[in-house]
């Protein structure tokens, strides 16, 4: 989402920082550790951004101060990770896993960050063919005028992590136990998903999903997949190179 890096977002709740003091802050102290905020993930365009406070139903006064919670997507090669395949299922029965990280500030005596990276180990094509964005859209055409797709918040371009073909996906593996991931580029829909578009409503907080579009070939991920024990198939399919479409 687009942030103001300068803005005050809490002023009117008690806490007066301004986004970039709060970057900053996190920045010093990721660096301490060998890490950044600003080289390793998509600051600019963080994936969450709330702010939390507490006040009195009836006179509006602030009981709790109010905090910022932002989470940002991790960056490679210019391009955030912006999902896991596995969000695209609606039956997902494995685990899955994708990159984040997570800043909690209120002010300089009252924060915390905390997320996990993974780390690129092996290029398998330095260059491929991508379809235009007008083939992503028809590839989820079907899906949208099925019904099941409410409201289409956003198509967004980036990586999405698909799992390890060479895995036994049939046993149960937790994601930390899990050594090979890889980053696909994909196009990812948001958007709000009814499970019944004949008799469902929109509930007054629904879930965002993100589906996620093969940004080579303009095919969306099937929804209601079951092919891998059950739920959706995450496994990394490989790639079309250019001598493949000569």
């Amino acid at each position: 989402m687009n942030v103001n890096l300068d803005q005050k977002y809490a002023e009117g709740y008690e806490n007066d920082l301004t986004l970039r003091e709060a970057y900053d802050f996190c920045e010093e102290l990721m660096q301490g550790q060998g890490k950044s905020l600003y080289q390793d993930y998509m600051w600019e365009r963080p994936y969450r951004f709330n702010v939390l406070y507490s006040a009195d139903k009836e006179t509006g006064g602030v009981l709790i101060p109010a905090i910022y919670y932002i989470r940002f997507c991790q960056e490679e090669f210019g391009l955030p990770i912006l999902a896991d395949v596995a969000e695209s299922f609606q039956h997902l029965q494995v685990a899955f896993d994708r990159p984040t990280f997570s800043l909690v500030m209120r002010d300089s005596e009252a924060y915390s960050f905390f997320g996990h990276d993974l780390d690129v180990a092996e290029i398998i094509a330095e260059d491929i063919p991508l379809c235009s964005v007008e083939t992503a859209i028809e590839g989820a055409r079907k899906f949208i005028e099925s019904g099941y797709v409410h409201d289409v918040l956003g198509l967004r371009f980036g990586y999405v992590v698909y799992g390890d073909p060479d895995l036994n996906w049939k046993k149960r593996i937790p994601s930390d136990e899990i050594e090979t991931w890889y980053l696909v580029p994909s196009w990812v829909m948001d958007c709000y998903i009814l499970q019944n578009p004949k008799v469902d409503e929109l509930p007054e907080d629904p879930y965002i999903n993100q589906i996620t579009i093969n940004a080579q070939t303009g095919e969306m991920t099937d929804y209601f997949d079951k092919s891998l024990s059950g739920g959706g198939d995450v496994r990394y399919k490989g790639f079309v190179s250019w001598e493949d479409v000569k």
